[in-house]
Formats: C-alpha cells, sequence, structure tokens
C-alpha cells in the first residue's frame, strides 16, 4: 500500500507533492493527511465462496466495496503475456503447454465441466471428497 505521498512519488517521477496536493484531496474536511488514504496498486482476489466474503457480506461492507468477477487470469511466459486457458478450446490452443499437456489438461477440464456432484456417474471412478487436488492432477497426469 502506498501512501499520497508515495502515490504521487509514484506517478510523477519521484517529485514531492505539490503545497496544495493535500488540500485538492481532503474536500470538506479540510486537508488530507498523508495517512488518510492507503492505495493497493495490487488488486486482491476472494473467493466467491469464502468465509471471507460471508462474513462481507453480513457485516454490509458491500456498501463500500466493489465485488467484479475476474474475466481470466494471465501469466508471463518469456516476455509475453499469456491468458491461461479455462476451456478445452483455450487449451488447445495455448501456447503454454505442449502437444501432450493440452490433451491432457483438455481432458482435465472437461471433468471438471461435467462432474456433478449429485449424479455419480460424472465421478469416473474418482471419489472428490475422498482425494486431494494433488491425487486429481496427478490422476490426469497434470
Amino acid at each position: 500500500s502506498l501512501n499520497l505521498t508515495n502515490l504521487y512519488k509514484k506517478f510523477f517521477d519521484g517529485e514531492s507533492p505539490q503545497a496544495n496536493f493535500f488540500a485538492t484531496i481532503g474536500g470538506a474536511n479540510g486537508p488530507a493527511k498523508d495517512r488518510d488514504f492507503n492505495v493497493d496498486l495490487i488488486p486482491k482476489f476472494i473467493m466467491a465462496h469464502g468465509n471471507l466474503v460471508k462474513i462481507l457480506l453480513h457485516t454490509k461492507v458491500t456498501r463500500y466495496l466493489d465485488f467484479k468477477a475476474i474475466d481470466g487470469s494471465f501469466v508471463v511466459k518469456g516476455s509475453k503475456v499469456h491468458k491461461v486457458p479455462a476451456t478445452p478450446q483455450e487449451a488447445l490452443a495455448s501456447s503454454l503447454m505442449g502437444m501432450f499437456e493440452k490433451r491432457r489438461f483438455r481432458t482435465f477440464l472437461i471433468y471438471v465441466a461435467e462432474y456433478d456432484e449429485n449424479d455419480p456417474s460424472t465421478f469416473k471412478g474418482r471419489d472428490l471428497n475422498a482425494m486431494t487436488a494433488q491425487e486429481l492432477y496427478a490422476a490426469f497426469s497434470l
């Protein structure tokens, strides 16, 4: 997190804030203080069905927060930014994996998409309540 002075220096080539900078931000409550605001330059992710989200909803903090679904995950490989594949089609088109990895990952994504905890025919011999994620990945040679 950056306080106001650090934030200003980051975006104005290390220069210190001008004299009226804090007055401009403060508004009706008078000039802002350096520690009135902390700005995160790295967005945080909260899992949609996690306990933290339930607490935030219960305490009505959502009046002050915005929730947004992410459009995708990205990684840097070499000097290029690549989208992490999330569908079988994206898995086959991705340059992040070799040919055999693509097929295994595609099979895994299809399994996950078709899995229904209320329909044992979709388990395909795997009990996801008893196995770890590592064991599931190993089952697909991932």
